[in-house]
């Protein structure tokens, strides 16, 4: 079911025994669901990879709290590991998915998985509606899974074309 995040169990069809998806077969053995978990550890790995500019250090002196009672609390919030090689593979898959999709699907299914990356509850459609004017949350969800229905049969179509 959309809506939950379970990634495809080990060593079953849409993994090899590396536990990558190949590059060959992968538009041949995804189903919507995988689809959606796809696009939504897309969205983790992509907030895990390092910024692409760095900020600059205005000054050299250390952080410190201007209360009293803020002592040896530390400001650090959770800490996001780096991406593994299979989730960079994964988002490059992503990533190419994406461009055989419409703009607006697009932008779509990345807000809908951004909202939902690092989140038990999964995406804020309520959020994303605000965001896009919609006023309605299930008008968004519905959207998101016609995008997800629509790239499934473009990509059922490219294999009926090979």
């Amino acid at each position: 079911l959309i809506g939950t995040k379970t990634p495809c169990e080990p060593y079953s069809p849409c993994q090899s025994s590396s536990g990558a998806i190949s590059s060959n077969s992968w538009s041949a053995i995804m189903d919507i669901n995988e689809l959606h978990s796809l696009f939504l550890e897309a969205a983790e790995t992509d907030r895990r990879l390092p910024a692409a500019i760095r900020k600059a250090k205005l000054s050299a002196w250390p952080d410190y709290p201007l209360d009293w009672h803020g002592y040896g609390w530390t400001q650090q919030g959770e800490t996001i590991l780096k991406p593994t090689s299979k989730q960079i593979d994964d988002f490059d898959i992503a990533l190419r998915l994406t461009t055989m999709m419409p703009e607006d699907d697009r932008k779509l299914v990345w807000a809908v998985a951004h909202s939902a990356a690092f989140r038990q509850r999964g995406a804020q459609y309520t959020k994303i509606a605000r965001l896009l004017g919609l006023h309605d949350p299930r008008r968004v969800k519905a959207g998101y899974q016609d995008a997800l229905v629509r790239l499934y049969y473009k990509l059922g179509d490219e294999r009926t074309e090979i």
